[in-house]
């Protein structure tokens, strides 16, 4: 522990918040960080009355203590033993009684033992103390991150630490839902844009918003149907007169008078158009049906998505607190940005 350290502690020349690293909980008590500046992010969660102790020979200490919550846990800070901290306690018990957001300069030391003169006894006693020695309230728990690839692997950049993931599924995966937060894609998309191909051979999202319409031509529909099995393309042209029938209908009705009635058709359009599209008997050359693949691509997904969530855990546990309820994973899957901590991602 240096002198500098203990200065620069005593007179109140703290660094600014930029210079420090960020410090959470899991960190703060699984090693051993001893007399150096960080910063924490989080919530104050008790905070201690100011208590008067009588020194000999010097004037009186202000003495508190408070419980700290970050995204991973609860920590214990007490007042420095070198400075009168009277003006930050009033601080922190504002931030708790608003409830605010905050970052916490602290400073972590061993707790040395003080002679009759308050001077130190002993530089090597072990025992942590963590210090705050400035706050600052964040208006909107806003930051920003980075998920990159290399061209070799992931790189994930989150609160100055970059770490390094292997070119698995599940990464391409998180990125290609950052990349569109708040917008669902689905599970066969983004297994279709990993593979770089088309599954199956006539894709599944073109066949569903266009075919069997009015804007399809004859002799694509008489095409396709003359591969179709006998009872499916009975199916097919009994459902498709259904939606020509509907569409019929939709000409004849009013925008404004026949609101309901036109919501209605549209929704038998589409249901009409599902059940179309199940009852195809469309294959990939794995010899899986489109609703069959909907539902592999779907569990597969998912799965690779948690394999890659359980190994940023692993490497970035603050950044998987954050994120992990974040991703929904189905048969459409989606990141959801959180308004009151958004995150922007550079992808």
């Amino acid at each position: 522990m240096s002198k500098a350290d203990f200065f620069d502690l005593i007179d109140g020349n703290y660094p600014s918040f930029e210079e420090v690293d960020f410090l959470h909980t899991q960190d703060a008590i699984s090693r051993g960080h001893f007399a150096k500046f960080f910063k924490m992010r989080g919530w104050i969660h008790k905070v201690s009355p100011l208590t008067v102790v009588p020194l000999e020979d010097s004037p009186a200490r202000y003495e508190y203590e408070m419980i700290f919550n970050d995204e991973l846990g609860t920590i214990k800070l007490s007042s420095p033993l070198y400075s009168d901290e009277r003006i930050l306690h009033d601080q922190l018990v504002q931030a708790f009684n608003n409830e605010d957001v905050i970052e916490l300069l602290i400073f972590i030391a061993p707790h040395p033992e003080l002679d009759a003169k308050g001077k130190i006894q002993d530089h090597t006693t072990r025992v942590v103390t963590y210090w705050p020695v400035q706050v600052r309230v964040l208006d909107k728990f806003e930051e920003e991150a980075a998920f990159i690839w290399t061209g070799k692997e992931w790189e994930i950049t989150f609160r100055s630490a970059t770490e390094p993931y292997p070119d698995e599924n599940g990464f391409y995966y998180l990125h290609e839902l950052l990349k569109k937060p708040d917008e669902e894609i689905s599970a066969l998309d983004l297994t279709v844009g990993r593979r770089g191909v088309v599954i199956p051979n006539i894709e599944v999202a073109v066949w569903k918003d266009y075919m069997f319409n009015a804007k399809a031509k004859d002799k694509e529909i008489d095409g396709f149907l003359k591969k179709l099995k006998p009872d499916v393309r009975k199916a097919v042209k009994s459902l498709n007169r259904e939606i020509i029938k509907f569409e019929d209908g939709l000409g004849d009705l009013d925008p404004h008078a026949n609101k309901p009635e036109i919501e209605e058709c549209e929704t038998m359009i589409l249901q009409l158009k599902e059940e179309i599209f199940h009852t195809l008997d469309m294959k990939d050359e794995n010899g899986d049906t489109a609703t069959s693949l909907i539902k592999h691509t779907s569990n597969y997904v998912g799965k690779a998505v948690r394999r890659a969530l359980k190994k940023i855990e692993s490497k970035q546990p603050i950044l998987h607190a954050i994120i992990v309820k974040r991703f929904d994973t189905g048969a459409h899957c989606r990141y959801i940005d959180r308004v009151e901590h958004p995150i922007l991602w550079i992808t």
